[in-house]
């Protein structure tokens, strides 16, 4: 249960694009799933996407691609093949492998990543 609330936590800062504060909470759920849960259960693969969309947020995307890969590997061993999450957590894997690495350029010229 306390996973769960920081889970939801997070969620909210995610909705209010405070993406370090998300991926803050996201962390500190999956340090507990880590400690109580088998490796491979789907309650990690959920919470690693969302740490995924959390550094998509922050334009990390190599750190997103990290944990979506996470994500997918874990859902393909814990779900049913037909599960929809599979296929949601492979969707979002690819569409970030097509994101540029290097991040954006902002106005200063320094770079994200």
């Amino acid at each position: 249960p306390l996973a769960n609330t920081y889970n939801r936590i997070g969620a909210a800062f995610y909705q209010m694009n405070d993406f370090i504060t998300a991926f803050s909470y996201y962390g500190k759920a999956l340090k507990i799933q880590k400690k109580y849960l088998s490796p491979n259960h789907s309650t990690l693969a959920e919470t690693n996407y969302h740490i995924a969309m959390t550094f998509a947020g922050l334009q990390q995307y190599r750190k997103a691609i990290e944990y979506a890969a996470l994500a997918v590997n874990i859902a393909r061993h814990s779900l049913e093949s037909k599960d929809d999450r599979i296929r949601l957590y492979e969707d979002y894997l690819h569409e970030l492998q097509e994101k540029p690495l290097i991040g954006v350029l902002p106005k200063n010229g320094s770079v994200h990543e």
